[in-house]
């Protein structure tokens, strides 16, 4: 029987991350489930010929990308679409990752340049739409999505936004690599001043309210992040920054933690989520912020699978902290949960659900 031939379509190159989670060095999260469609027998290719200094559409192309990434917050990934052109129709089905790669291959199909089904996930640009509805470039985003034969997104209330642009639409939450961090060892308390962790990098990350809660107290704090994450905070003695650790650095940090923070600002989106399912499928205590989007997502429950904080009150994160350390045996509970209740959310399991949109292209 002929397999499937799908393409995938992603923002920056993948070659090199493949490799690395081929050899176990890297979880196989950012590959949005391509290996585990191998494995369940589809053929997958994806290109980095796109991302190369030597490609002149990437320079002919640029000025469009930036353009698009400053003003609107999402990027317009054109001269791969154009690079990629000619290979499209050879597939049964394109899988573009994210929106900056998908819009511009919305385009070239609605200007019937190539005739394939197109499954395209959203990150994150659900609420930009809503709240630009009536400006340019959004308007014509709009139009675009009804050129996808199936939009996948992260929450369901991105789901419920996005319907109303295309009808077909589907929330499937995002998978993780959970067999590259459920092995580490949950040992409450090993440390003699205790670690708490803070980890992500996107930009609703609030490590502002993060560093109140930790100053002046005797914990060890650890923040992953990038330079934009921290830019003008007053970082005190008892907090350590790291910027945009690999894996296997990243994978050390939580082992060593007593307790993870995944703290977020109050937004609409379900910020966060791969940190979140890191930390919890880590099986350690975590902590994160009472906020609908990021809550309702994984049907999170406080005191059974997590705690939850008032977001963006020091205080009150300070005070949740301080009892997690001081009542072992709930820490305990807590973090076998939260483990238990996100284990499922694999890249396998994303895959599986994919595989099924697939098919229905593909037969």
């Amino acid at each position: 029987m002929k397999k499937t031939k799908i393409v995938y379509l992603y923002k920056t190159p993948r070659k090199k991350i493949y490799k690395k989670w081929e050899k176990g060095e890297y979880p196989d999260t950012i590959l949005y489930g391509a290996n585990q469609l191998e494995k369940l027998g589809y053929q997958v290719d994806f290109f980095d010929i796109s991302f190369s200094n030597l490609n002149p559409m990437r320079w002919l192309f640029y000025p469009i990308q930036l353009i698009s990434a400053k003003t609107t917050g999402i990027g317009f990934k054109l001269d791969q679409a154009i690079t990629l052109l000619p290979i499209l129709n050879n597939y049964d089905v394109i899988v573009s990752t994210i929106d900056t790669a998908g819009l511009p291959i919305l385009l070239l199909k609605k200007l019937h340049l190539f005739n394939k089904p197109v499954i395209y996930i959203s990150i994150d640009f659900a609420y930009r739409l809503e709240s630009n509805k009536n400006k340019w470039p959004f308007t014509l985003y709009q139009d675009l999505l009804k050129y996808a034969n199936t939009v996948i997104c992260y929450s369901k209330a991105e789901k419920q936004i996005l319907s109303s642009f295309n009808k077909n639409t589907n929330f499937i939450p995002v998978g993780i690599d959970t067999a590259y961090f459920s092995n580490t060892k949950f040992d409450y308390k090993k440390n003699k001043i205790p670690t708490i962790l803070a980890f992500g990098r996107d930009s609703e990350r609030d490590y502002a309210t993060f560093i109140n809660a930790l100053k002046n107290t005797k914990y060890k704090g650890i923040i992953i992040c990038s330079k934009n994450n921290i830019k003008g905070l007053k970082i005190p003695q008892n907090i350590d920054i790291y910027y945009d650790l690999i894996p296997k650095s990243l994978k050390q940090k939580i082992i060593n933690a007593d307790i993870i923070v995944i703290p977020v600002k109050i937004t609409q989106r379900a910020a966060g989520q791969l940190s979140l399912l890191d930390a919890l499928v880590s099986k350690k205590p975590v902590i994160v912020p009472n906020i609908k989007s990021i809550i309702t997502t994984y049907n999170l429950e406080d005191r059974l699978d997590c705690l939850f904080y008032k977001p963006e009150e020091s205080k009150d994160l300070k005070l949740k902290i301080k009892y997690i350390l001081e009542n072992p045996q709930f820490a305990n509970k807590l973090a076998i949960k939260g483990q238990k209740k996100v284990i499922k959310y694999s890249t396998t399991y994303f895959a599986k659900r994919l595989a099924h949109i697939i098919q229905k292209f593909s037969n």
